[in-house]
C-alpha cells in the first residue's frame, strides 16, 4: 500500500468513526455537526486555506474551504457530502471501520466519507504546491445530501463557481431525466458534464440519450459500444483525438470511459455489500 493510499484509508476510517447519520432519515440521529467540525479543523490546518462554517439548519452546517489562486483564473468547486444513511442492519459495526483485503468496510466508506477524505487530501496537495494556481479551489462539504439536499441548495444559492466536481453517488435519484435536465439547465454553454454510471443498462442509457442523443442498440448490450459512440459524438476531432497514443490507434479517453463504467459497477456492488454486510 502506497503512503498516499495509507493516508486516504486512515483519514476515511477517522471520518467513519464520527456519527453523521441524517436526522431526516433516522429519528434522533446527530446529523453533521461533529463531522463538520472535524473536517473544518483539518482543512483549516492547511497553509493558505480559508475555512467558513455556514449553518444551514441548527447544528447542521456546510463547510467551505477555499484555497485562493493568483486571481486571474476560474474558480472550481470540489463537492462532497458529510451525512450518511442509517445503520439499522449493523449498528454495532457500522462505525468501527475494518479493512478486509482491498475493501474498506464502514458506514459511509463509499458514500460519501471516502470522497470527503479524497477531497481533503487533494486540497492538501494543492495547498502545498510551490507555485499557486491561477484560480481558486473551493472544497465544499455539504450537509443533508441523503435527504432533501438542503446543503447543496444553500451552496448554489449563496455561491458561484466556474466549474464543479461533485464527488458523490446519485444511485437513488427517483427521476434521472429530471436530474439531468436540471444539470443541463445550470450548465454554461461551454460547460462539460461528465457522468459515471453505476448501472450500465439503466443510467448509462439515459445519460447517453440525454447528453449526446445516443440511443441504446441491441448489439451493444455491455455498454462499451454505446460509450464509444457517445464519445465519438462529443469529441471534436473524431476517433483517437483525445488519446495519448493516437498513432497506435489507441484512445485513452475511450478506454478510460469504459474502465470508469466497469469501476463504478464494481464500486456499486461493494457499496451494497458494505450497506448490508453478510
Amino acid at each position: 500500500m502506497t503512503a498516499l493510499r495509507e493516508r486516504l484509508v486512515e483519514l476515511t476510517c477517522d471520518l467513519i468513526r464520527i456519527d453523521a447519520r441524517n436526522p431526516w432519515l433516522i429519528e434522533g440521529a446527530p446529523g453533521e455537526g461533529a463531522i463538520a467540525g472535524d473536517v473544518a479543523s483539518r482543512a483549516g490546518a492547511l497553509p493558505s486555506v480559508e475555512v467558513s462554517v455556514e449553518e444551514v439548519e441548527p447544528g447542521r452546517p456546510n463547510v467551505l474551504a477555499r484555497l485562493r489562486g493568483s486571481g486571474d483564473g476560474p474558480t472550481i468547486c470540489l463537492n462532497a457530502h458529510l451525512d450518511t444513511v442509517g445503520d439499522a442492519s449493523w449498528p454495532g459495526r457500522s462505525m468501527a471501520p475494518v479493512v478486509e483485503d482491498d475493501r474498506l468496510i464502514g458506514l459511509g466508506a463509499a458514500d460519501d466519507k471516502g470522497h470527503c477524505a479524497a477531497v481533503l487530501l487533494a486540497l492538501e496537495a494543492l495547498a502545498r504546491r510551490p507555485t499557486p494556481l491561477r484560480g481558486d479551489v473551493v472544497a465544499a462539504f455539504v450537509m443533508d445530501e441523503e435527504a432533501t439536499s438542503l446543503g447543496t441548495q444553500a451552496l448554489v444559492r449563496d455561491h458561484r463557481f466556474d466549474a464543479a466536481v461533485i464527488v458523490s453517488a446519485l444511485e437513488f435519484v427517483p427521476d434521472p431525466e429530471a436530474c439531468l435536465r436540471e444539470c443541463l439547465r445550470v450548465l454554461r454553454d461551454d460547460g462539460l458534464l461528465v457522468c459515471i454510471s453505476p448501472k450500465e443498462l439503466a443510467w448509462a442509457d439515459r445519460i447517453l440519450q440525454w447528453l449526446v442523443g445516443v440511443k441504446p442498440e441491441d448489439e451493444f448490450r455491455g455498454g462499451r459500444g454505446r460509450a464509444h459512440r457517445a464519445l465519438e459524438t462529443v469529441l471534436p476531432d473524431g476517433p483517437g483525438a483525445a488519446g495519448q497514443r493516437p498513432e497506435q490507434g489507441q484512445d485513452d479517453l475511450r478506454e478510460t470511459w469504459h474502465a470508469a463504467l466497469v469501476l463504478a459497477e464494481n464500486e456499486s456492488a461493494q457499496r451494497n455489500g458494505c450497506a448490508r454486510p453478510p
